[in-house]
């Protein structure tokens, strides 16, 4: 019997809100599926330093989620200057 691992695609959010700091945490959990992340990488970067945390993407490529300090992401860029936080 196979196990059937979901693919999950989150969107990182208004870039003041918490939803950068939830992708970067998430960045760090283990989960038994495949996630993408949809939103700015720039801003999730900028947003990870701030955490003092360090993240990796890995542009447009379905991988398991393995809590490694990496994220799946389909990079939207933002149309004017942001500032995370």
């Amino acid at each position: 019997m196979s196990f059937f691992k979901p693919h999950i695609v989150i969107s990182s959010g208004e870039p003041a809100g918490i939803g950068l700091d939830l992708c970067v945490l998430l960045s760090e959990k283990k989960f038994p599926a495949f996630i993408t992340v949809v939103g700015d990488k720039h801003a999730l970067s900028q947003r990870a330093s701030q955490l003092n945390k360090t993240i990796t993407f890995r542009e447009n490529k379905l991988i398991e989620h393995e809590g490694d300090h990496s994220l799946s992401i389909i990079h939207i860029p933002a149309q004017d200057n942001i500032k995370a936080g």
